[in-house]
């Protein structure tokens, strides 16, 4: 998968990319619906599309509002010290 990553020349500085590739991730698991498996090539190439989506409409108003409630939810879920799967399997164990 790193290599996909290399593919989009973008110019920023580690923290933003660090802050960058999280923010695809986040938005991936978001996309993914529960329980859909994803095959390493799907991972790839929805990550290269979403790279490439941000890229176009970055300074979008909708798109940085976007950015910037998936960083937040990012930034709960580890100040919870809750990994993003497990916010789903606790909805269930609650609703059971």
């Amino acid at each position: 998968m790193r290599l996909s990553w290399c593919v989009i020349n973008l110019a920023m500085d580690e923290y933003n990319i660090i802050i960058f590739l999280q923010l695809i991730q986040a938005v991936r698991r978001l996309y993914q619906p529960p329980g859909a498996h994803l095959s390493l090539h799907q991972v790839v190439e929805l990550n290269r599309r979403l790279l490439k989506g941000y890229d176009q409409f970055k300074d979008k108003p909708m798109v940085q509002k976007l950015s910037g409630d998936v960083l937040k939810y990012n930034r709960l879920l580890q100040s919870l010290g809750v990994r993003d799967h497990q916010v789903f399997l606790s909805q269930n164990f609650f609703l059971q």
